[in-house]
């Protein structure tokens, strides 16, 4: 699920009296943006779109009920899929674009991907019940069908060799907590994919992909990679020139 970093203290509509707004009409955009600014995002080379998406992502966190605000959720309350998300910015159709922004957005720091276990739905509030209450067999194999679902999803997005589903899954689930961390894979191998796209368009040494038995096995969706900047596009290099002469005039 993913959530809107700092949302209560930043972002969330206040009367002039300090109290929540019920119905929200605004969003509170703060003059300067937190972790790295907006200046190093529009450096990205679709940074204006991933502000636009970043802005349009704080409105339906704040068009929603006031106890569900600055979590991305779907309108059954339930974390958001990428789809619902897209849709609920009238983005319907262009997923691609959202997925990048999300990658983007959770490199800086803006929005935050956390584990739907009980904990965290406890923690921020989550309304969902997103595990079968009862234990029946059925429910079983419907429980263990959507894990290996959402496996295989990161599986085929992995850049690297892999091997077949069963085997990968049955190696994943040796980790003892692999229930918690199941959906923390894709997340984090969209911010990988993201990363070395940076490093190779920077001109900087870009490791190759692991092999994904070896990605599992040393938990690599908890690695923390440094944010690269993009290299500077050809306006932006002529911007910097026309500036340089300007100060020689």
């Amino acid at each position: 699920m993913y959530i809107i970093v700092d949302y209560d203290s930043l972002y969330k509509p206040l009367s002039t009296k300090g109290e929540e707004l019920v119905n929200a009409r605004y969003v509170k955009l703060p003059v300067k943006p937190m972790g790295k600014g907006l200046r190093v995002l529009l450096k990205h080379r679709n940074g204006l779109s991933i502000f636009g998406i970043w802005c349009l992502l704080l409105e339906a966190a704040t068009d929603t009920k006031p106890e569900n605000r600055g979590k991305l959720l779907n309108h059954k309350d339930e974390p958001a899929s990428i789809e619902d998300i897209a849709d609920s910015v009238s983005l319907a159709g262009h997923e691609k674009m959202v997925d990048e922004a999300l990658s983007v957005l959770n490199e800086m720091g803006w929005i935050k991907y956390v584990s739907t276990t009980d904990k965290v739905r406890s923690d921020y509030g989550v309304t969902a019940e997103l595990v079968p209450p009862n234990l029946t067999k059925e429910n079983l194999t419907k429980e263990n069908n959507n894990y290996i679902s959402v496996f295989d999803s990161a599986r085929k997005l992995f850049k690297g060799t892999k091997r077949g589903l069963e085997t990968e899954f049955n190696n994943f689930k040796k980790h003892k907590d692999w229930k918690e961390c199941l959906e923390l894979l894709e997340p984090a191998i969209h911010r990988e994919i993201i990363h070395k796209d940076n490093l190779k368009a920077s001109g900087g040494f870009c490791p190759s992909w692991a092999n994904f038995q070896t990605w599992i096995n040393q938990r690599r969706w908890e690695q923390e990679l440094p944010y690269i900047e993009p290299p500077k596009s050809e306006a932006d290099r002529g911007m910097e020139l026309l500036e340089r002469a300007k100060r020689y005039e």
